[in-house]
C-alpha cells in the first residue's frame, strides 16, 4: 500500500498584519491567534492524504482591504476560516447585533467571512473553476486572562464560531467541519492567486 501524500500550505499565518503597524496592538494579538490556528492547520494538512491549507489571501473585491485568514480545501471543497482572540465574557447575538455582557460588541458582527464567499466565488466562476464552499468557521482563542469567551449564544452571519484551546481538540472540530480529503489541484491553484505577498 503506497504513502498518502500529505497535503499543501501555502503563505504563512498572519503573514498580512505582522509587520503592519496600522493595527496596532490590536493587530499583534490577532497575529497570535492567527499564528495558533496556522500550526494547528499546518498539522491538518501534513496528515497523510489531508486537505491543502492556504494562509492570508485577499478577497478579490476592488477597494477591499480585509483578508481571509486561512483557506481549507478538502476535494473541490473550501472552507474559509477566521481567527480572532477576544476578552472572556459571555458574547449573544439578537436580531444581528452582538454584544459583550450588556455591551455593544460590534467586532462581532463584521461580514469578512461572508464576503469572503461572494468575491472568492465570484472570481472562480469567472475562471470557470468549479468548487462548494463549506460553511465559514471563525475560531475563538481566549484572551490574555487566558479564559474563553462563552459563544453558546453567539450568532454570526453564515458562519460557525469554536472556541479554541486544547490543539488536539481544536483540530479535530475544524477536521469535521472542513473535510479532510485531498485537494482539488485546480481549485488550490486558483485561490493561491489571492494569496497576500
Amino acid at each position: 500500500m503506497a504513502a498518502r501524500t500529505p497535503g499543501t500550505v501555502i503563505g504563512r499565518a498572519g503573514g498580512s498584519v505582522a509587520g503592519v503597524t496600522q493595527f496596532g496592538q490590536a493587530g499583534k494579538v490577532g497575529a497570535v491567534g492567527e499564528a495558533r490556528t496556522g500550526r494547528i492547520l499546518d498539522q491538518f494538512a501534513a496528515r497523510g492524504g489531508g486537505p491543502s491549507v492556504i494562509h492570508d489571501v485577499r478577497i478579490p473585491i476592488p477597494g477591499f482591504t480585509a483578508n481571509i485568514d486561512h483557506v481549507v480545501v478538502s476535494g473541490r471543497e473550501i472552507t474559509l476560516i477566521d481567527s480572532k482572540v477576544w476578552r472572556s465574557g459571555f458574547y449573544w447575538t439578537l436580531g444581528g447585533t452582538t454584544r459583550r455582557g450588556m455591551e455593544l460588541a460590534p467586532h462581532c458582527d463584521k461580514k469578512t467571512l461572508p464576503t469572503g464567499v461572494n468575491g472568492i466565488g465570484r472570481m472562480l466562476r469567472n475562471m470557470g473553476v468549479t468548487a462548494r464552499f463549506r460553511r465559514s468557521v471563525l475560531v475563538v482563542w481566549p484572551g490574555k486572562d487566558g479564559i474563553s469567551p462563552n459563544l453558546m449564544l453567539y450568532r454570526p452571519q453564515s458562519t460557525v464560531a469554536i472556541v479554541a484551546g486544547n490543539e488536539q481538540q481544536t483540530l479535530r472540530r475544524i477536521a469535521r467541519l472542513t473535510g479532510s480529503r485531498p485537494a482539488d489541484p485546480q481549485v488550490v491553484s486558483a485561490l493561491s492567486r489571492i494569496l497576500y505577498v
